[in-house]
C-alpha cells in the first residue's frame, strides 16, 4: 500500500466495475434516484454483484486473495468526545474508548474488532471458568480451542488474542486492556486484568 498509488489503483478498479455493471444492465442508471441505488453499489444477499464489492476485489487481486463482508460487525460500546447531542454532530466526535464484552467463548471476534477500531484505549471483557471448574477436564465447547483442559483455557486464549494484535495492530498493542472475570466458590466474582507485555498479553493480575 502506497497512498496515492493505492488511490489510483482503486479508482481504476471502481471505474471498471461501474462500466461492467452498465454494460450488463444498461437500464441501471434509471435506479440512481431511488433507494435501490444502494443495492446497485453494495450488492444484495443474492448473486447480484455490487459495484463497490466488485471494485474492492479487483483492487485487491480477486477472490483468491481476500473476500468482501458488507456491514461486518459493530462495537458494544464507544466513548466519544465531545458529548454527542444529536445526529448532526456525531461526525464532530473522536473515539476515546472502544469496549467489547463477550459472555461466551468467541473472544477472538471481539479482539479482532478492537484491534481494527481506532481508539486510544481498547477494552475487552470476558470470562474464565468458575473456580470450581478450573480442573483438568477437557473442554470441547470452544471451536477455536477444541480439547483444551479447562484450567489451561485462559492461557491458550491469551495466546490467540496476542496473535490477533500482533497481526492487526502491531504498531499500538499497548492500547489494549483485557479484563477477565470468573465466579469464585463463595459466589463472588474475581476480576483480573492483562496488559501488553513485550510480545503478548501478560499474566493476568488481580484488580485492586
Amino acid at each position: 500500500m502506497d497512498g496515492i498509488g493505492d488511490h489510483q489503483r482503486f479508482l481504476g478498479a471502481f471505474r471498471g466495475a461501474f462500466e461492467e455493471r452498465l454494460a450488463a444492465e444498461p437500464e441501471v442508471l434509471a435506479r440512481y434516484s431511488g433507494s435501490d441505488w444502494t443495492r446497485v453499489m453494495l450488492g444484495g444477499r443474492d448473486d447480484y454483484p455490487g459495484i463497490l464489492p466488485t471494485a474492492a476485489l479487483a483492487y485487491s487481486g480477486g477472490a483468491e486473495v481476500c473476500s468482501n463482508h458488507p456491514q461486518w460487525y459493530t462495537l458494544d460500546l464507544l466513548l466519544v468526545a465531545p458529548p454527542f447531542k444529536n445526529k448532526t454532530e456525531y461526525w464532530q466526535t473522536r473515539s476515546l474508548v472502544a469496549i467489547e464484552h463477550e459472555n461466551g467463548d468467541d473472544v477472538e471476534t471481539e479482539m479482532w474488532k478492537l484491534a481494527h477500531w481506532r481508539a486510544p484505549l481498547s477494552v475487552c471483557v470476558f470470562y474464565d471458568f468458575s473456580e470450581k471448574r478450573l480442573d483438568d477436564k477437557v473442554y470441547n465447547g470452544d471451536p477455536t480451542l477444541p480439547g483444551v483442559e479447562r484450567r489451561h483455557w485462559l492461557t491458550r486464549k491469551l495466546d490467540l488474542l496476542s496473535d490477533i494484535v500482533r497481526r492487526v495492530d502491531a504498531e499500538t498493542p499497548e492500547r489494549h486492556l483485557l479484563i477477565i472475570g470468573n465466579r469464585m466458590e463463595d459466589g463472588s466474582i474475581r476480576w483480573r486484568s492483562s496488559t501488553w507485555n513485550g510480545d503478548g498479553f501478560g499474566e493476568p493480575v488481580e484488580i485492586t
